[in-house]
């Protein structure tokens, strides 16, 4: 369960500001609009690799953020 305490409204976009999680809970749950073609990728590759939809996700997001923070130190 998680509050959120943030609403940006000037462009019509929620936007997470704080979020106060639940004792004991490390994640916070974000909506993700995907089209079927991609909701269906994701799947199946989830399963080729015995995770998760939800664990896919945040390893290929975190692969993202640290190619990004590679970049950036590299970039300096």
């Amino acid at each position: 369960m998680f509050v959120d305490t943030g609403i940006n409204t000037s462009n019509n976009c929620c936007m997470i500001e704080q979020c106060i999680p639940a004792a004991g809970c490390g994640v916070i749950e974000l909506p993700l609009l995907l089209t079927p073609m991609q909701a269906k990728s994701l799947e199946d590759l989830a399963y080729a690799r015995s995770q998760t939809m939800g664990r896919l996700i945040r390893d290929l997001l975190q692969e993202y953020l640290d190619a990004r923070k590679t970049e950036q130190v590299t970039d300096s």
